[in-house]
């Protein structure tokens, strides 16, 4: 899916919120689902259907993964509700959620997920239209 580079963004001001201060440094890439991995067990029917029409169904199950210079450092589940937080790296761990939650809304990375569910939901369609699956 696709990266964001978030360079172009001032976060004004100095800050003792480690993602603040790496700002300029984190790439952003959405992901989603796949609906047709062959590694893995297929997606159901009703699943492609669901992710294929209802963006909030999508949105629950994409992950943001931030890198630094290649190395994953933080991924970001359910974004649009109580979101989840996985990091191993020392400076993440570290922080409060209630920080990450205000970085993320300051830099609205929630935007950056929501605008890539179009593109995402086509796959689904596709997908549907491959399986010939009737949707009622």
């Amino acid at each position: 899916m696709a990266e964001y580079d978030t360079d172009n963004q001032n976060l004004g001001g100095s800050s003792n919120n480690w993602l603040e201060r790496m700002h300029s440094f984190i790439s952003w890439k959405v992901t989603f689902p796949e609906c047709n991995n062959p590694f893995g067990a297929p997606m159901s029917d009703k699943v492609l259907i669901e992710f294929a029409t209802k963006s909030e169904a999508l949105l629950k199950y994409a992950e943001l993964k931030g890198t630094v210079d290649g190395e994953e450092i933080i991924i970001l589940k359910n974004i649009t509700k109580e979101v989840e937080i996985k990091s191993n790296h020392p400076a993440v761990v570290t922080m409060k959620k209630s920080d990450i939650k205000n970085y993320l809304k300051k830099v609205e990375l929630q935007k950056l997920v929501e605008a890539q569910v179009p593109g995402a939901q086509k796959i689904y369609q596709e997908e549907i239209q491959r399986r010939k699956i009737k949707q009622s």
